[in-house]
């Protein structure tokens, strides 16, 4: 598949009014997956891309000297469950 074939269909399934507005899209989504994936999961997709749609990866891709971003496996904190006060003016229910 080529980069022009991949952003006619990004526009036809899309549904976008112009090439370029699809070609932005197509780079934008390129561009975050490029950045949430690890270094052999871009590598691998990479090559199955269009060249053009390789550059929008491969800039994603750590140099060297620069390590990848960590992922937290941290779970997030749960939130406060704190009795909040009532309507102003009114304290807080016991």
């Amino acid at each position: 598949m080529t980069w022009h074939h991949l952003v006619r269909r990004v526009r036809t399934t899309g549904r976008y009014d112009t090439g370029p507005e699809a070609e932005r899209v197509l780079g934008a989504v390129l561009a975050v997956l490029g950045s949430r994936l690890t270094g052999d999961e871009r590598r691998d997709l990479a090559a199955v891309l269009p060249a053009r749609a390789r550059t929008v990866i491969a800039a994603q891709l750590p140099s060297p000297g620069r390590s990848p971003p960590r992922r937290s496996s941290k779970p997030s904190p749960a939130p406060s469950t704190a009795a909040s006060p009532g309507p102003a003016g009114t304290p807080p229910p016991s």
